[in-house]
């Protein structure tokens, strides 16, 4: 590891050298970093400041976490961050805070989180502030490392993420909405995920997760826990042995009357194998398991409880229909 101290950075590039092996270094307010083909290797912290940038540019940014606190890349005082090369790779052992607009600088390329197991919270992080972190295109959120640890996020109703990746024996845990303008997918058939969820203004403190695509089709089970998950847009649609937690009332009548699992397609038929709510509070005429909000049909196969009443385990709200199948 490099770079043994962190430093505030006011602009840089990460680039392939001219000549393949040749270090180059780059200096900020407080120590440096090292980059080597391509590759920049740094300990502790980057802060980009100051309407400051760091360009990704085809390169590998690793921030590990040799000192115990765990890393730290932040955008912030109108710093910023591009990613907008496919090969854009960005891998960082503890967190990510961004309150400096990199709003169309994040395109392309993959940002993974890794829990620091060396910070007291075994957990990786990514917080955003005021709209200041806004990817599209085909960048790419990946969550990797054990499933006790997973990433905390946290962002404002003006930040989102585009693609997010689950590798399997990780997860999520949301502190307030989320939405996902691209797919949230798991990998693996290994081990489970988990899916957690809190918003201390939400209805009975859930969470809600809006995807335009889920693809969850691993044999191993995603547990969900406190969160509303809610399906739109025109991506995929697999979401398929999810065991969904918890003992609070109290999910339904607000936010629409989401229920738990929450369909919005304007078209087409889909299918749901393996949704688990024997871990819930019984559903009642508020709090509903599943709800079709859309104009496709959808139907619910192998579930848990195996059989289901319209305006209690499930709801139609708009021309779709709801078929509960028992095995």
């Amino acid at each position: 590891m490099r770079g043994a101290v962190g430093f505030r950075l006011r602009q840089a590039a990460v680039e392939e050298p001219p000549c393949a092996g040749r270090p180059s270094a780059h200096h900020g307010e407080q120590g440096f970093f090292a980059e080597d083909s391509g590759k920049v290797i740094a300990d502790a912290f980057i802060d980009i400041v100051s309407g400051g940038n760091l360009t990704v540019n085809g390169g590998q940014l690793y921030l590990g976490d040799s000192d115990g606190d765990g890393a730290l890349l932040s955008a912030t005082d109108g710093g910023t961050l591009t990613m907008t090369n496919s090969y854009d790779e960005v891998f960082v052992a503890g967190g990510l805070y961004f309150d400096g607009g990199s709003t169309n600088l994040l395109t392309a390329g993959t940002m993974t989180l890794i829990p620091s197991t060396n910070d007291g919270y075994n957990s990786a992080w990514l917080d955003a502030f005021a709209g200041s972190f806004t990817p599209s295109g085909t960048h790419e959120v990946v969550v990797a490392g054990p499933s006790s640890y997973g990433a905390a996020l946290s962002l404002d109703p003006a930040s989102f993420l585009n693609d997010l990746h689950i590798t399997a024996g990780s997860g999520i845990s949301t502190y307030g909405d989320l939405t996902v303008k691209g797919t949230m997918a798991r990998d693996g058939d290994a081990a489970a995920v988990f899916i957690d969820g809190y918003n201390q203004d939400g209805p009975a403190q859930y969470a809600t997760i809006t995807a335009s695509g889920l693809s969850f089709s691993s044999a191993a089970t995603t547990n969900v826990s406190g969160a509303l998950i809610v399906l739109t847009g025109t991506g995929s649609a697999v979401f398929d042995n999810v065991a969904f937690t918890g003992s609070v009332t109290g999910w339904g009548g607000a936010y629409g009357d989401l229920a738990l699992f929450n369909v919005n397609r304007t078209v087409g038929a889909f299918s749901f194998t393996g949704l688990d709510f024997s871990g819930m509070s019984a559903a009642s005429a508020t709090d509903h398991y599943v709800a079709n909000l859309g104009a496709a049909n959808i139907a619910i196969m192998n579930a848990n409880p195996s059989s289901a009443t319209s305006g209690v385990e499930w709801v139609a709200k708009s021309a779709g229909l709801v078929a509960w199948f028992t095995p």
